[in-house]
């Protein structure tokens, strides 16, 4: 967690290049309706998401849905819950 932002890491992400990714969060630890930042460091991809007013206390994970939009306009939903260090 970064301060105004949680940072979602996602590893060996190369076939993610190009593509739109958006992460719908499933509890108050991101703010879903506000812009997210992507970084691409070679084959890891870095989400930053940015937190609501009141997050969530003491959290464990991080749950929700990565949207993964193609190109061409078709996107895939992929469920997540990753620990929070």
């Amino acid at each position: 967690e970064l301060g105004q932002f949680t940072k979602l890491t996602i590893s060996n992400a190369s076939d993610l290049l190009g593509k739109e990714l958006y992460f719908f969060g499933g509890s108050y630890l991101v703010c879903s309706d506000a812009q997210q930042k992507i970084r691409n460091r070679g084959s890891t991809t870095e989400m930053l998401l940015p937190k609501p007013t009141w997050p969530e206390e003491n959290p464990t994970h991080l749950h929700g849905m990565l949207r993964v939009t193609e190109k061409d306009g078709e996107s895939a939903y992929y469920p997540l819950k990753v620990p929070l260090n």
